[in-house]
Parts: structure tokens; sequence; C-alpha cells
């Protein structure tokens, strides 16, 4: 940076500046310097528009942009990301596009375009040539996807692409920022308890600083350091690196990593029995989150309780820390929960993805086949055919290529999808350790206080929410790959239907929802595996629940057809769906509505698997619904499934003669 400042002076005409500005103002912003990115985009832009220049003008709104997130405004920052993109769209280059999305997506969600953007970033950065300019681009592509392996605390990813991103700076003997690298290689080394090797870090983070006498980034050295002395457990080392990384706050500290620090100190404070300094550094947290709510104003709220909960403590007030504390888990939990239902709706984009690859694969099938076709066709011909066979080559040739070539890039997508998906299965995890550990470490007392209780249905659910999703998926997939077998035996409909009624009855009735059951006497036994039967009616009958507003009624049906064949029907007088929503419900992670009207969570896995689990038995499934109206779900199975006579009954169902079966079709009356 010194050295590009110190060119300024002999710039000899606009273009010159121009490109000279672009420096300045890639370097500070992989600097995360924001008074330079401030200087340098005031003074770049109006000569963006005097030559005029798109990419100066890009780098200038990019570095403003920055600027404004690094202070905490996540509004402001987030128009003018967006309008800047639309801007490199429409008048720059896909590069330029590149460049705003890693920018962007360094700043993480605050800004709103996290996967988006990473995603972006996997796939375009090796279509980058190498080049001192395109290496540019990739390492800060580079240095954000490592940057997002730590958010995660994957060591592995970390260095994979840090190392990457090194080896670009040597290839363009480009500037690169190894404070940074170290720094976060040791937060996730302390997040993942590694003590010993972050400490480390921080020395080699120390002696970095040393070497090249800069010390404009020394606030992190110190912060970092407190943190990982609080949690090894030692507080009061850790206050007195917190302590000094706020006399330090000129050296690289932004307004929120200062009031981050402020509040570490709070909790040293109150765990060192000292709640008035507690409380003081506690306000000053406060005060930056409450003028800045999108920094995360409602994850301060929560760690506010816990800060809070140990001040009480250092009073011997634990009746009021307890409250304070069990309202802080009860908020991470809903946290938890709300973060994971996101991700999944995030995750839904990266499934078109893996049917993309599926269409590829049969292309390249396809692609092979024919290409072998001309092949024998031509030798056939002999000579006559020379110039078809070199035409017919090439041609295959290159659709062979490109198929391939989208096949890996859909495959690796894939890949990607599933690290995510197991990342974000982490999420309701973390709720299920913080409480039983609570539990373990019997934090307040022996088992059997009343509180542990209400924790053990927290586990349950988050277990049972976490498990279902889980089997849905391996399901899924077992299906897809024919490595799903059934274990048929003779199922008496009515005995079954009981069973499902039970699992679900006391849910509707706190919703004052009924649950009939209505089975024909002369319903044969159907041969067919009783746990994926179970599984495809509680789908079924808890979707009717669940979309079924008070006083409404879900009914479950078994009838014998003319022709053999045994049908099921599922109905409900809930909201149904129009057929565009239908579709969508159909389509494994599809949700029926939008994000702002969907009211009731769920994965969109449900209707698919029903599907698929039908179609495993030779049975086939349709779907009459109607807005606002009620749904119905006709399950028919081939006559060859039955079983032979059923000789026991249902008491409690309403239903005794085939001539009394309603017809799906009074849903729409």
């Amino acid at each position: 940076m010194r050295e590009l400042e110190g060119r300024l002076s002999g710039v000899q005409n606009d273009q010159e500046l121009a490109a000279l500005y672009k420096d300045l103002l890639y370097t500070a912003i992989d600097m995360s310097d924001i008074e330079r990115q401030y200087k340098y985009s005031k003074l770049a832009l109006p000569l963006s528009f005097s030559l005029p220049d798109v990419e100066l003008r890009v780098f200038s709104e990019v570095a403003n942009a920055n600027a404004l997130s690094l202070e905490g405004d996540y509004t402001n920052a987030r128009d003018i990301f967006a309008q800047t993109r639309k801007l490199a769209q429409v008048r720059g280059t896909e590069e330029l596009v590149f460049f705003v999305d890693a920018v962007e997506a360094n700043l993480g969600p605050e800004t709103g375009n996290y996967l988006e953007g990473i995603a972006r970033l996997v796939q375009f950065e090796p279509t980058l040539d190498q080049t001192p300019s395109s290496d540019k681009l990739r390492m800060i592509a580079l240095n954000t996807i490592a940057f997002s392996y730590g958010a995660a605390d994957d060591i592995n990813g970390i260095i994979k692409y840090y190392g990457q991103a090194l080896q670009t700076a040597q290839r363009s003997n480009l500037a690169i920022d190894r404070e940074t690298i170290v720094y976060n290689l040791a937060l996730s080394l302390t997040n993942e308890r590694n003590f010993e090797e972050a400490a480390l870090a921080y020395q080699t983070l120390k002696a970095i600083m040393d070497q090249t006498q800069n010390y404009t980034n020394e606030f992190y050295l110190y912060s970092g350091l407190a943190l990982l002395e609080y949690t090894k457990g030692n507080y009061e080392a850790s206050n007195i690196h917190a302590e000094k990384s706020l006399t330090l706050t000129d050296k690289g500290a932004t307004p929120q990593h200062i009031a981050n620090m402020n509040g570490l100190t709070a909790l040293n404070y109150a765990r060192t029995g000292n709640p008035e300094k507690a409380e003081k550094r506690l306000a000053l947290e406060e005060s930056f989150y409450t003028n800045n709510p999108e920094a995360g104003l409602e994850y301060f709220e929560t760690a506010k309780k816990l800060t809070l909960a140990f001040i009480a403590t250092a009073r011997n007030q634990p009746d009021q820390a307890f409250q304070l504390l069990d309202e802080a888990r009860k908020d991470q939990l809903d946290e938890q929960f709300a973060t994971f239902r996101d991700s999944l709706a995030e995750l839904q984009s990266n499934l078109q993805v893996i049917i993309a690859k599926q269409e590829t694969e049969s292309k390249l099938e396809a692609a092979e086949t024919a290409y072998l076709r001309a092949t024998w066709v031509a030798i056939f011909l002999g000579s006559i055919g020379l110039a078809i066979i070199f035409f017919q080559q090439r041609k295959h040739t290159r659709q062979l290529t490109q198929s391939i070539e989208e096949a890996r890039t859909a495959n690796q997508a894939k890949s990607e999808f599933l690290a995510n998906m197991s990342h974000e299965l982490r999420t309701p995890l973390n709720a299920i350790l913080g409480f039983s550990e609570m539990m373990s470490h019997q934090v307040f007392g022996k088992l059997g206080a009343h509180q542990y209780e209400e924790y053990v249905g927290h586990i349950h659910n988050s277990g049972t929410h976490l498990l279902d999703i889980i089997n849905d998926i391996l399901d899924l997939s077992k299906i897809e790959s024919g490595k799903l077998q059934l274990l048929e035996e003779k199922i008496d409909l009515c005995s079954l239907f009981q069973d499902v009624k039970a699992v679900l009855e006391p849910k509707a009735l706190t919703q004052q929802i009924t649950i009939s059951v209505v089975v024909d006497h002369e319903v044969p036994y159907l041969k067919a595996d009783r746990r994926l039967l179970k599984q495809i009616l509680l789908n079924l009958l808890s979707n009717g629940v669940k979309f079924t507003p008070a006083y409404g009624s879900v009914k479950m049906l078994g009838l014998i057809l003319d022709d053999g064949c045994i049908q099921i029907e599922v109905s409900d007088t809930g909201s149904g769906m129009t057929p565009e929503e239908l579709k969508i419900a159909l389509t494994p992670f599809g949700q029926a509505g939008t994000t702002s009207t969907r009211s009731h969570e769920g994965t969109g896995l449900g209707l698919p698997l029903v599907k698929d689990l039908v179609e495993l038995h030779g049975g086939t499934l349709k779907i009459n619904t109607y807005k606002s109206i009620g749904t119905s779900v006709l399950i028919t199975f081939p006559s060859e499934r039955s079983g032979g006579l059923c000789t026991s009954h249902c008491d409690d169902c309403d239903f005794k003669g085939a001539s009394d079966v309603c017809d799906s079709t009074e849903l729409a009356s």
C-alpha cells in the first residue's frame, strides 16, 4: 500500500491514475482498511464517470459498500452491492460480476447473498486465466472460500484454499494478507479447542508483525488471545489480553469487533466477581447493537442474558441467574432451529443441480451410444464414409467433452450440497449437546430437578426432528439407487389405520381437529412393507393435521375396488393447493407457498417420499386438491397385492359397506 501511494505523485495522465486507483482500492479492500476504502472510492468515483471507466466505478462502489459493512451499516451496503452487481452485469464483464460477488460473499449472511455468492465463486474460479489481473480476482475468491470454511471450523478446508491463495500470490508476485490467514486459522483452532496449535498460530502472527514492523492489525492479536484464554477458562488472563486490545482500537478494529471485545470483558469481570465493571462493559456492547441492529441484535440479546446470568451469580442471586440462563438457552434453541430451516431453504436450489447432473449423465450415455453407433456404421461403409466419419467423430467428441464437463460440474455441486447438508445438520445437534452437557454436569443440582424434564423434552424434540429429516433423505437416496428392499407381510389396514391415528390424535385434539378411520369390511390383507406403509400414512396424515384449521377433519379410508385393487384415501378439509403449488410440493425439498406466506415448518420431503414409496410397491398416487377447500390423496395398489380375506374388524370405524364410500369429488362440491 505504501508503494502504491508513493506512485501517486508521478502519475502522467488520467488513464494511469485510473489504473493506480484500481490497485489502491483492491489493496484497501483486501486489507479491510476502512479509512482508505472511503478515501480512494471518493477520489476515484468522479474519474470513473469522466473517462468513462466502468471497472473503476465498480471498484469504487464495492470499496464503499465494503467499508459500510465493516462499520455495521449493512442496509446501505446491501443496496450498493445490489446496484453495483446490476451495473457489472449490464455494462461490465463476468470478471467484474465475480469481483462483486467475491467481496460481498466475504461479509457473510449480513449482506444477504452468502450461499449464492460462495457457490458462484466455487464454480467460476477455475475458469479464470492464470494472469496477474485474473489472479487478483482468484485470490479474493480463494480467501473468501477459505473464510467460509473458517466459519464452519473446517481446518482442512481453510488450509486447502488458503494454500491455493498463497500459490496464486507467489505465481503472480501479489501481496497477500498473511496476518488475516493466520488469525482466521487461530480462531478456528480455538473453536475446535485445539489450544496448543491455536497458541502457536498467535505466536506466528506476532512474529509476522515483528518481522514487517507492521502493527496496524495488532488489535486482533490481543482480542484473539483473549478469546483463546476465555475458551480455556482462564478468565483473568483473558481479561488482561482483552483490556490490552481495547487500548489498540486504532489498530484495525471495526466498531463491531470493539463491541464484541467489550462483551468479552463483561463476561470476564462477571466470572471473576466484579459485577459493576461487567455491567459497564455490557452497556458499551449494547449501545453498538442498539444503534446497528442488523449487525446481530437478536444474537446479542441472547448473549446479554448469559452475561447477566453470570453477573447475578457474582451477586449471589442464583434464582435470577437460573431464570436468565434458562431464557437464554430457549432463545438459543429457537435461533438454531430458525437457522436450520433457513439453511434448508437455501439448499433447495442445489437440488436442481443434482437433477441437472442426472439429466447430463443421461445425455452423456446417449452421446456415447450415438458415437459407437456412428463408428460401426462408418466401418461398415468403409472408404465411402470416411468424410462422414470425420464429421461425426468431431461432432460427438465435442458433445462428449461438453457432457463430461457438465457432469463434472454438477457432481461437484452435489458434493457441495452434501457437505452443506452435513454442516447444517450440526445445528440442531448443538442444541442437543448444549442441554445434555448441562444435565451431565448437573449445573443446578442432582438429576431429578423439575427443570430437567423440560430440557429432556427439548432434547427429544430436537433429536426426533433431526432423525426424521435424516431418515427421509436416506430413504430417498436408497430408492433412487435401487437399494431399498421391501420386507413384505400381510397387513390388516384397519389395525394399521388405528396405529397411525393413535400417533397423531393428541396433536389433532390440541388443534380441535377430528380424525376418523373408515375401512370396508371386505378389504383383504395388503401385502406390503409395514414400516414403509406406516411411513406413507404418517406423512399424509401429519400433512392433513398440519394444514387443517380448527374444527376441521381428517379421514383415512380403505376399500376394495371392482377390479380387485386395494385403495387407500387420506382426505382433509384443510387449506388445499393450486395446481402450481401441487407441482412444487411433489418436487423434493419443494414447499407450496412462498417464504413469506408459509406458516408451517417442514423440509419438503414428505410428498415426494410418499410418491416414491407407493411406486416402489407398484402402486399409483393421485392427488385431488382445491385451494381453501381441502385435499384428497388416493393410493391404489394392484390386485396382486391382495393377501386374502381379513377376518378382523375395527370397532372404531364408522363405515360398514362399500356402497357408503364417499368419492373424493365431494371436496369440489
